[in-house]
C-alpha cells in the first residue's frame, strides 16, 4: 500500500508562479496588481486559496518573497537635450507679450485687457484640454488619431477665437480689432501646445522671431508703427498655426522614460466622446488656475510696469516646473525598484520631492530676484512689487505639487483647494478687507500651497502612485 501523498500548498506554488514579477516589489499592493493583472478575482482567491479576497492573499504571498536584495536598476538617465526643450518653454509662453504695447496703442487699455484676460483663460483651457486628451490617446496607441484630434482641435480654436472675439465686442462696446486678438493669443495658444507635443520647440521659437523682434523694437524706438508691429504678429502666428498643421499630418512619436510603451497593433479606436468626457476635471482645474491668476494680475495691467511684470518669473520658470516634475515623476518610479521595504521608500520619496519643490521656488526666486534688481536699478521697483513677487513664487511651489496630485489620481481633491483658494481671494478681495490685494494674493497663495503639501502628504509614500 503506498504511502498517502501530501497535498501542495497552493500559495506556495502560486507564490513561486508570480516571485518573478514581483522580485522588486514594495509593498502587497504591487502584489495585488500583478495577481488581477493575472486574472485573479476575489472568488478565485477565495475559492482555490482560502483568502477573503486578493489583497489578503497578496499579503500572504508579500510575506512569502525572499529577502535577496533586487538588482540595483539603472537610474533614469539626463536627457540633456529634453531639459532645454522644457526649460525654453517658459520663454516660449512669454513671448506672446511682446506684442502687447502695441495692442494697447490699437485697441487702448479696456480693450487689451478684456481681449487678453478672455484669450488667455480660452487658450489656457482650450490647449491644456487639446494635450492632455492627445496624451491619454496616444498612451492607449492611436498616435494616427491623436494627429487627428490636435488638428481639427487647432482648426476649431481658430473659429471658436474668432466668435469669441466678436462676442465680446458686442457685448462690451469693444472695437473690432479685439477679435483680432482674441483670434491671434488664441491661435498661438492652440499651435504651441500641438508644436510642444510634437518636441518641436525649436520651429515655434522660429515662427515668433519676427513677433518677438517688432514687437521689441516697437516699444523701444516706436519703429515700427503698430498697425505694421500688428501685421507682423498676425504673420508670426499664421507660421507658427500653418507649421503645427503641417506636424500634424504624421502621427507623433513620444520619447523619454515616461513615454507608453508601445501597444500592441490595430486596436479599436476609443469612444472619443468618452474620452472627452475623461478629460473635463482636467479643463475644470486648468479653468481655476487661469481665473485665480487673472483674477490677481489683470488689475495690474495698467499700475505701472513694476506691477505689471509681477507675474513674469512664474511665466518664464513654468519650463522648469514642468522639467523638475517630470524628473520627480521619473525617479521616483525608479524608486520603487531600488527600495526594498516600504518605509526605505517613504523617506527617499520624501527627499526626492523636497529636492524637486527646492529647485522650482530656488530658480522662481532667482527668475523674481532678478527682476527686482532691474526695477530697483530704473527706479521701479515698490514694497507692492515685491510682495506680487512672492505670491508668484508660491504660486509657482502650488502648481509644481497640482502636477503630482495629477499624477497621483488625486484631481478632485486638487479641484477641491484650488477652489476654495480662488473663493477665499475673491472674497477677500471684494469684501474691503483694511489689507491691499497684494497681501491677499500672497497670504491665499501661501494657504493654496499650504493645502496642497497637506493633501500631499497623504499619497506621496504610496507605492500604488507610482507606475512601475
Amino acid at each position: 500500500m503506498s504511502a498517502p501523498t501530501q497535498l501542495a500548498d497552493p500559495v506556495a506554488a502560486l507564490t513561486q508562479r508570480v516571485r518573478p514579477m514581483c522580485r522588486r516589489a514594495v509593498d502587497a499592493l504591487q502584489v495585488a496588481a500583478v495577481l488581477e493583472s493575472d486574472g485573479l478575482t476575489d472568488r478565485a482567491a477565495a475559492e482555490e486559496y482560502g483568502y477573503q479576497d486578493v489583497f489578503a492573499l497578496a499579503e500572504e504571498i508579500f510575506s512569502r518573497l525572499p529577502s535577496d536584495p533586487p538588482d540595483e536598476p539603472a537610474r533614469p538617465r539626463r536627457n540633456s537635450s529634453r531639459t532645454v526643450r522644457e526649460l525654453s518653454h517658459g520663454l516660449l509662453y512669454v513671448l506672446p507679450s511682446a506684442a502687447f504695447p502695441a495692442a494697447y496703442a490699437l485697441l487702448g487699455l479696456r480693450g487689451l485687457v478684456a481681449g487678453m484676460v478672455f484669450a488667455t483663460a480660452l487658450g489656457w483651457v482650450s490647449s491644456m484640454g487639446a494635450t492632455v486628451l492627445a496624451y491619454r490617446l496616444i498612451g492607449a496607441g492611436h498616435a494616427a488619431l491623436t494627429a487627428r484630434v490636435l488638428r481639427r482641435g487647432l482648426l476649431l480654436g481658430l473659429l471658436v477665437g474668432a466668435a469669441g472675439g466678436l462676442a465680446l465686442t458686442q457685448v462690451a462696446g469693444l472695437t473690432r480689432g479685439v477679435i483680432v486678438l482674441v483670434t491671434a493669443q488664441l491661435a498661438y495658444q492652440l499651435a504651441s501646445g500641438v508644436l510642444l507635443f510634437y518636441e518641436r520647440e525649436r520651429l515655434l521659437l522660429l515662427t515668433m522671431l519676427p513677433l518677438a523682434g517688432a514687437g521689441a523694437a516697437h516699444l523701444a524706438f516706436g519703429r515700427p508703427s503698430a498697425v505694421w508691429t500688428a501685421g507682423i504678429v498676425v504673420g508670426s502666428v499664421s507660421a507658427a498655426v500653418l507649421v503645427a498643421l503641417w506636424r500634424t499630418r504624421r502621427p507623433p512619436v513620444l520619447t523619454g522614460a515616461l513615454a507608453p510603451a508601445t501597444p500592441p497593433p490595430n486596436l479599436p479606436p476609443p469612444p472619443l466622446r468618452q474620452e472627452v468626457v475623461a478629460v473635463l476635471p482636467v479643463v475644470a482645474y486648468a479653468a481655476l488656475c487661469a481665473t485665480y491668476l487673472l483674477f490677481a494680475n489683470a488689475r495690474y495691467i495698467d499700475a505701472g510696469i513694476g506691477l505689471a511684470l509681477a507675474v513674469t518669473p512664474l511665466v518664464l520658470g513654468m519650463g522648469a516646473l514642468e522639467w523638475r516634475a517630470r524628473r520627480f515623476a521619473e525617479s521616483a518610479v525608479a524608486l520603487t525598484r531600488r527600495c526594498r521595504y516600504p518605509a526605505e521608500f517613504a523617506g527617499q520619496v520624501w527627499r526626492l520631492f523636497g529636492g524637486g519643490i527646492g529647485v522650482v521656488v530656488g530658480i522662481l526666486t532667482l527668475l523674481a530676484a532678478g527682476l527686482a534688481a532691474l526695477l530697483a536699478q530704473a527706479g521701479l521697483l515698490s514694497e507692492r512689487g515685491l510682495v506680487l513677487a512672492a505670491a508668484h513664487v508660491l504660486l509657482g511651489g502650488a502648481y509644481f505639487v497640482g502636477f503630482t496630485l495629477i499624477n497621483h489620481g488625486r484631481l478632485p481633491v486638487l479641484l477641491g483647494i484650488t477652489a476654495v483658494a480662488l473663493a477665499g481671494q475673491v472674497a477677500a478681495t471684494v469684501s474691503g478687507l483694511p489689507y491691499s490685494h497684494g497681501v491677499i494674493f500672497l497670504t491665499s497663495s501661501a494657504a493654496l500651497l499650504a493645502l496642497l503639501l497637506a493633501a500631499l502628504s497623504t499619497s506621496l509614500a504610496e507605492v500604488r502612485r507610482y507606475r512601475w
